[in-house]
């Protein structure tokens, strides 16, 4: 089952748009896990960014929550399309998890960037993509508390962060960037 997220359109020189989509399963875990979306005010750039919160089972989450994870695959997808000069900036984002297979975690990402955002995600300028295997335990490492985690920081995750076509270097291995031609990214 997946669930379709609201899309939040941002202001300024430069647009963002993101999305967010979860495939659920039924699972007991150790903390719950949930996709959040914070702004910040216009005045300090009315910039948004998908998230990731992670609580004890049955504390109240925060209220931007958009929606809850199942164990599985994470994505958080970022692209960039556009320059100053070209009059702007273009960008776009997704987070995705409850995937139980990295390569349908990571063409679920960027077919939601895609269909979310004002930015044809797959032939950006730029691309940066981090993704992990959640089983349900804390993504810290510590016991659980409330507390904002991002995928890189999860134990094993993998990322890639080039321009398009996927170079491989320092900033996207090898075995990153076979995964994500692997999803259909060129």
């Amino acid at each position: 089952m997946k669930f379709s997220l609201p899309l939040k359109i941002l202001m300024a020189g430069s647009a963002l748009v993101i999305g967010a989509v979860v495939h659920a399963q039924t699972a007991t875990t150790a903390v719950e896990l949930f996709v959040v979306d914070s702004c910040k005010p216009a005045a300090q750039g009315g910039r948004c960014a998908l998230g990731l919160v992670q609580v004890p089972p049955g504390v109240t989450p925060p209220a931007n929550v958009q929606t809850s994870c199942a164990p599985g695959w994470i994505v958080h997808f970022t692209a960039e399309q556009g320059t100053v000069e070209q009059g702007g900036i273009n960008r776009g984002a997704s987070l995705v998890c409850g995937y139980q297979d990295a390569e349908a975690a990571l063409r679920a990402a960027i077919q939601a960037c895609n269909e979310r955002t004002f930015v044809r995600c797959d032939s950006a300028s730029q691309i940066a993509a981090h993704w992990a295997r959640w089983d349900g335990g804390s993504l810290t490492g510590q016991p659980p508390t409330s507390v904002a985690v991002t995928v890189d920081t999860v134990p094993g995750a993998l990322s890639c962060s080039s321009s398009l076509p996927i170079t491989e270097s320092a900033q996207c291995p090898p075995a990153a960037a076979v995964q994500l031609r692997s999803a259909g990214l060129r």
